[in-house]
């Protein structure tokens, strides 16, 4: 079965603002490696503040689209299968971006890097047998966990890949670059030092509270497709992509037993063609 969608669904303010996230991960990428850090643009963090604005408008999209789908009733296929893919890759670039300055421990976009293109994998399977899946709470925790953490590294300072030297004071410590009070630079200085840990403990917490999103997402995946036993309380359905897709759905064995008759029926079809022939 192939999957359709009507216009009205493909062009609803939810999925508009979904389209816009996913345009702001070029724009993020673009801001912080293209932004010149000579001080032409502001100062010589213009890049961060830029991108720093990018992310911050993103996640708000975010946040608006799904208020804006339950509230009004344009929730979607499309939405449901793009919202969290334009998350995974707005955070999947925003830590890459981040490390490549030394704001973010190496290890955190090879860790999250994994468990999103895993999941970007398993979402595909699903939307292949026309299964929506929708996010769990544990995903959810580590998605604001990874949000936040992001944020504070924008504003912390960089690290060298070892954790051994501090490249930079970052854009708080730079606030006090120009002190001529050296105790006053030197605290400067401690404060990105802290806001950078700070942001390692939250990209922990959610690379920690991903990996277990990632497990109960694959036994969701399993149940979908028929490897474990389905669960009673699952919420994940077949849609019906041939009706509405925010009010119709149908469970996996009414989809299949329609999908038989359909397949009869085709069968029944090509028996008669043949026969007349």
């Amino acid at each position: 079965m192939k999957l359709t969608f009507t216009k009205k669904e493909l062009l609803n303010i939810p999925n508009i603002l979904c389209y816009i996230r996913l345009l702001c991960v070029p724009a993020f990428a673009l801001a912080f490696f293209l932004t010149p850090r000579d001080g032409s643009v502001i100062n010589e963090y213009s890049y961060m503040y830029i991108s720093l604005a990018i992310f911050a408008f993103a996640s708000l999209t975010d946040v608006f689209d799904g208020k804006i789908a339950r509230k009004f009733h344009m929730e979607s296929a499309v939405g449901a299968a793009l919202d969290p893919l334009a998350d995974k890759l707005l955070q999947l670039t925003a830590v890459i971006c981040l490390t490549v300055n030394g704001n973010v421990f190496w290890l955190f976009p090879v860790l999250i890097g994994v468990r999103e293109l895993y999941q970007i994998f398993c979402s595909i399977m699903l939307v292949s047998k026309n299964i929506v899946g929708k996010a769990n709470y544990w995903g959810k925790a580590a998605a604001l966990a990874v949000a936040i953490g992001i944020i504070l590294s924008t504003l912390a300072a960089a690290y060298s890949p070892n954790l051994k030297e501090v490249l930079n004071v970052g854009v708080v410590g730079d606030w006090f670059k120009h002190s001529e009070v050296i105790e006053i630079y030197a605290a400067a200085r401690d404060v990105g030092v802290s806001i950078f840990w700070t942001s390692f403990g939250f990209l922990v917490v959610g690379t920690v509270l991903g990996y277990i999103a990632a497990g109960t997402y694959t036994y969701m995946v399993l149940s979908q497709l028929g490897g474990v036993k389905k669960l009673k309380t699952a919420e994940d359905v077949r849609i019906d992509y041939f009706h509405n897709t925010s009010e119709k759905a149908q469970s996996r064995e009414e989809m299949k037993e329609q999908e038989q008759k359909a397949a009869q029926a085709e069968q029944h079809s090509d028996d008669q063609g043949q026969d007349n022939e």
